[in-house]
């Protein structure tokens, strides 16, 4: 690593007129009302030219070099030159130092050296300097030594560090500021109380670096008066039903920053659910104030291109405005996450400021000291993720420094009430400002932004107009504006495991629905193109396998009593088609459940349990089983939760709970825990030892606490790779009812790792007598669920229709007509969408109203398909899926 160290020695002079600074004109002519500002004195000064001041102080001026490192210094005389947000504005009441430096190719360390009059370093207040920053990839600290003499045989280390609790280092301005006794190192026994004669910056820089930094006069004795903001982001509900409340008892007002998307649908909001945009109008009216967050709730660098960012941000913007809010001048980052890039495009719509620092390891401010001087990086922590003590800290750390401090709440917790309190006590003895971020920006003079939208009261502008709705018969088959995104997708599967989840009603459900038939044929048409299976789907805790229900795609379950508990898990969490139960360990009257038996899943690589009708041939291995075999399994956390326990118990004859056990162990993974999330485990090599099946036995590893297990699915070592089909469905859903049915799944989902989703509705849908727009607004709704769940703006889609069904009316037949319509309008809007127009290709063999006797042969029912209907719909599918 290379190491640059700027090294002042400074003989601080004993003349009055050298020692005092004066206020920059812009704060002492007409400082902002209640923001009193403690004028800043000189240490030393980075302009003129003497022993003590300026370029004839500086060591080796103008070039300071060390190993492959270099820096070439020069007074700036024009502070208009100063990068953008300078302190004061540019001011010239304050002087710089600029330096040019590179690290070459192995780094180095440099030191400039500043010669000064003997200064005592206690009873100085704040002191420190104004440092400009070009990026923390050139250098990760600032360290500041004070020595007694030129040779640094006594001195006191101050650091401001990357990395460092209570000190950050970020991009741009920084205005580093230190008090006596916060020095983190010292040599030779150096007090305070002594004189000083010398001070060196070190700097961190690396390797193939370089960049100019501003080093800025030596201040001491200055101070603003603190403002702290109360804001939060993400639309948990509680902000509104607990913590709005609590403020406004108090006279407490904040800034919010909401998630769009979850504005028009709270549904979307996991663990707690959302506030309404009517809820957020009332704390707007109440005097709250609003930012901008994104659509979605994903962070601009790990989910987003800068083009996409920029036009999320537009949406976004857009999004409020309609929702009747004005434009927002300032914005909270998703996961605190951004770089210059994205604070350009912002600054390009009248965004002038953003929340970004919330570190939430260090519990410290930002020296409001020369004005917002890092706009884009407002500081904060965490109000619901630190303990009372550490906020209370953070407060007491910005009035102690005179720091701008942001106060986050996502969800509302019962420190808020001590904290507010706490804000009001030092309010009224007049130590802090509460303000909103808007006022806090125009205090300090970043007044501009674009102009506002409409006000609250106002209506939203008229929507664009409908897009027309075609019938299937016009729809082509298969229609996307991005095959080479799915095209490579399959291709990706010929080298690595590509899951697929399908979300549909009873006839895309398996083992236990009406798609017994229709879903394995769906995975063995995938096996014909690929000639493997990698692993199977994840099984919850059901029987099947011995008759109806049938087995599902090569595997069979046994659940024998006295057995585990219902889960805990709420069922907005769980997905259909995985049932979760509470397992204990096997210890019958002992155990906490009486439980004796658990979750027995049998691998059979032949696929002999599924439904003869669905005419799998049952004579080849489907599955590798040359070498290892393992299982993944799926579990949720609870305060109270024990671990899981798993047994192989390979076996000819299946399913047996009897059969002799080859492993068994408990899993490394510990679930005890308050927040509610998903974890999986992978277990050791399952062996066969020389029998036909695998069967692998899940329970709990105590007698006396419930283990939430989800389900597992075992997984091939030699052959990963492949397409695995997970049916997410249930008898009954409709599009409408999966979305207020699994509000909160997203961790399960995101758990599972899938790389692309199938939505098979609409028989539901239209028996429910949605419209064809309606079954469109509905479907891009769950779409943009399914890809908040995954993490990911682009996440795959495949639209898939239903096909022609019985027992409707003639207008909700002209509607379900034009379903495949609606489909094609998502995937002509929406790049990462594709459609399959299942009604078409089905209609196109017979399967219409027009051929009765055709009907016959491929529905049961109304809608529910007859093993052949389900084998010539998987086949068509998958041929316009996957190709030929």
């Amino acid at each position: 690593m290379f190491v640059l160290i700027l090294t002042f020695s400074t003989l601080l002079s004993c003349r009055a007129e050298d020692n005092q600074g004066s206020l920059p004109t812009n704060q002492a002519a007409n400082p902002p009302a209640g923001l009193p500002v403690a004028s800043h004195q000189i240490l030393w000064h980075a302009d003129g030219s003497s022993p003590t001041r300026g370029q004839a102080s500086i060591h080796n001026w103008p070039r300071l070099t060390s190993g492959t490192a270099s820096c070439d210094l020069s007074q700036v005389s024009d502070n208009n030159s100063l990068p953008q947000h300078a302190p004061f504005g540019g001011s010239t009441a304050v002087h710089y130092i600029q330096a040019k430096c590179t690290g070459g190719s192995d780094g180095g360390r440099i030191e400039m050296v500043v010669d000064m009059d003997d200064q005592p370093m206690s009873d100085l207040g704040n002191f420190g300097l104004f440092w400009y920053q070009p990026s923390v990839s050139v250098a990760t600290a600032v360290t500041l030594d004070l020595a007694t003499s030129p040779s640094f045989s006594q001195y006191l280390r101050f650091n401001w560090a990357t990395g460092g609790v209570g000190r950050r280092l970020i991009d741009g301005w920084n205005p580093i500021t230190w008090q006596t006794g916060d020095h983190v190192g010292y040599g030779g026994g150096a007090v305070e109380s002594q004189a000083f004669t010398t001070f060196r910056i070190l700097l961190d820089l690396r390797p193939n670096s370089s960049g100019t930094f501003y080093v800025s006069d030596f201040l001491h004795g200055y101070y603003a008066k603190p403002q702290i903001n109360i804001w939060g982001e993400n639309n948990f509900a509680s902000v509104y039903t607990h913590l709005f409340p609590e403020a406004q008892k108090r006279n407490l007002i904040g800034s919010y920053c909401p998630v769009t998307e979850m504005l028009k649908d709270p549904g979307r909001v996991e663990l707690e659910g959302g506030f309404t945009n009517d809820q957020l109008k009332e704390m707007v009216a109440a005097g709250w104030t609003i930012g901008g967050e994104s659509t979605e709730g994903l962070n601009y660098l790990d989910f987003h291109t800068l083009e996409t960012a920029a036009a999320d941000m537009d949406q976004h913007l857009t999004d409020l405005q309609r929702l009747g809010y004005r434009r927002p001048i300032f914005w909270c980052y998703e996961d605190a996450k951004h770089n210059a890039s994205l604070d350009a495009e912002l600054a390009k719509r009248g965004v002038v400021a953003a929340y970004s620092g919330n570190i939430f390891s260090d519990n410290t401010g930002r020296s409001l000291y020369g004005g917002l001087t890092n706009p884009y990086n407002l500081w904060a922590v965490s109000g619901d993720a630190r303990s009372l003590t550490e906020i209370i800290a953070a407060i007491d750390h910005a009035v102690k420094y005179g720091e701008q401090l942001g106060l986050e709440w996502q969800r509302y917790d019962q420190d808020f009430d001590e904290v507010a309190d706490y804000l009001v006590k030092l309010r009224e003895e007049g130590k802090i400002e509460i303000v909103t971020v808007e006022e806090m920006i125009a205090r300090h003079g970043i007044t501009k932004g674009s102009p506002i939208g409409p006000p609250p009261g106002d209506p939203p502008p008229p929507p664009p107009p409908p897009a027309v709705l075609l019938p299937f018969d016009q729809v082509e088959p298969t229609f996307t504006r991005s095959a080479a995104l799915f095209s490579g997708l399959w291709t990706q599967a010929r080298t690595r495991t590509v899951r697929i989840a399908m979300l549909g009603d009873s006839q895309e459900t398996s083992p236990e629905g009406k798609g017994e038939v229709y879903v394995p044929r769906l995975q063995y048409e995938a096996w014909k193109r690929y000639q493997n299976v990698p692993e199977t789907v994840v099984a919850g805790y059901q029987s099947f396998g011995g008759g109806a229900p049938f087995g599902d795609w090569l595997l069979r379950g046994a659940a024998a009593r006295p057995g585990p508990s219902p889960t805990r898990i709420p069922t907005e969490r769980l997905l259909p088609g995985i049932p979760a139960a509470a397992h204990a360990a096997p210890a019958g009257p002992q155990s906490v459940n009486g439980q004796q038996y658990g979750q027995l899943m049998v691998l059979e690589p032949d696929a002999r349990s599924l439904n003869p009708a669905a005419e799998i041939p049952t004579t080849n291995q489907y599955f590798c089983t040359q070498s290892s075999v393992r299982a993944e399994v799926f579990a949720a956390t609870h305060p109270q939760s024990g671990g899981i326990f798993y047994t192989a118990r390979p076996s000819d004859l299946v399913p047996s709970y009897s059969a002799t056990a080859t492993i068994e162990e408990t899993a490394p993974l510990s679930l005890v825990d308050a927040t509610y999330i998903v974890k999986s485990f992978t277990t050791v090599p399952l062996p066969f030892n020389g029998q036909r099946h695998l069967q692998l036995e899940l329970l709990g590893s105590l007698p006396s606490a419930l283990t939430d297990i989800i389900g597992a699915r075992f997984k091939s070592d030699q052959c990963p790779y492949g397409l695995v089909i997970q049916d997410l469905s249930a008898a009954g859903l409709s599009t409408k009812e999966f979305l207020s049915t699994y509000r909160g799944a997203g961790l399960l989902f995101r758990a599972l790792g899938f790389d692309a989703a199938v939505l098979h509705f609409g028989a539901n849908d239209s028996g429910e007598g949605s419209t064809a727009e309606q079954f469109r607004a509905e479907t891009e709704r769950l779409i943009a669920r399914i890809r908040s769940w995954a993490g990911t703006p682009d996440f795959p889609i495949i639209l898939m229709s239903d096909p022609y069904r019985k027992g409707l009316n003639p207008a909700q037949e002209a509607e379900y007509a034009r379903y495949p319509g609606a489909l094609r309008a998502i995937a002509d809007s929406d790049p990462a969408v594709l459609v399959i127009n299942s009604r078409r290709l089905m209609d196109e063999r017979g399967w219409k109203a027009s051929q009765p006797n055709r009907l016959s042969d491929v529905l049961l029912d109304d809608v529910h398909y007859t093993p052949r209907g389900a084998i010539e719909l998987a086949e068509e599918e998958m041929k316009a899926l996957l190709g030929p």
